[in-house]
Formats: structure tokens, sequence, C-alpha cells
């Protein structure tokens, strides 16, 4: 919610606060942990929002939940392409991509590999011939409605 509706500080007030009544690894902590990290990271504040994402790691792994592990990897992945360290990028979304196949999470899976294609991550060469190929794509389906239109076959 707060996330969507750009209550970023308020989100960050209120989990900060729930995580301040426990410290026990738990489900809820590492939601919690998870939620606060995309709201820091989403701030602007990566470094910050990185190590709390680091801390919901270290509580689904001690909770064997490898769902929770995956996202934890992809938000510090996140963290790490925000501030252009693509390489760690690269390596926390192929650990997600790793955790995700394991479980068969789809979903993880999809983001993973949606965050490894997304940017060039360190690969321009890849990301001009994927552009290369969308426009040559692109104009060939321009090409198409201009044809239909004209009522030619």
């Amino acid at each position: 919610f707060w996330l969507w509706h750009g209550y970023l500080a308020e989100g960050r007030r209120w989990l900060v606060r729930a995580l301040e009544r426990t410290v026990t690894p738990t489900a809820m902590r590492g939601r919690a942990l998870i939620g606060l990290a995309s709201l820091t990271i989403r701030s602007g504040e990566t470094e910050q929002g990185a190590r709390r994402a680091d801390e919901a790691l270290a509580v689904y792994r001690d909770l064997g939940d490898a769902r929770g592990a995956c996202h934890a990897l992809q938000l510090l992945a996140t963290a790490a392409w925000s501030e252009d360290d693509l390489a760690n990028a690269e390596e926390h979304y192929r650990r997600s991509l790793e955790v995700a196949r394991s479980e068969g999470y789809g979903p993880g899976e999809a983001a993973a590999l949606y965050g490894l294609a997304a940017g060039p991550l360190g690969r321009p060469r890849h990301a001009s011939s994927r552009l290369a190929r969308r426009r040559h794509h692109h104009s060939s389906l321009a090409g198409c409605a201009r044809h239909e239109g004209t009522g030619a076959s």
C-alpha cells in the first residue's frame, strides 16, 4: 500500500516501529523487513535498504523459506543496480533465479529473469542488439498495419 500510493516515509515509520517490538526471526518479521527494504530503496537510501534486505535474507534462511529468500535476493539486486553495481546486481539475480528454480517458484523465477534481461547489466552490446531487433519488429508491424489499412492484399 505505502509503496504504490507514495507514502514511503509513513510506511517506513510503521515498519520500523513494528520491527523494534521483537527480534525473533519469524515469517512476519521477514515480511516487515522486505517491506522496509523496498520502501527504503525506493526512497533512495539504497545502502540502508540493502541492509534490511540482508536481514530479511537471514531470517528467511533461518526459517527455510526459499520464496522469502528469493524476494530478499531480488531486493539486494535492485539496491546494487540502483548504485550502478551491475556485477553484484547480476550475482543477486542469478542466486535468486537458482533459489526460485530449485523450489519451482514461478513468480520468483520470472522476476529474476526479468531483472537479468531488463537492463543491460553490463552488456551494452546485447542491449543494442535487442533494441535493433525490437525496432525491426516494430517497423514490420507498422508496415503490416499500413498495408492492411489500404485494403491491399
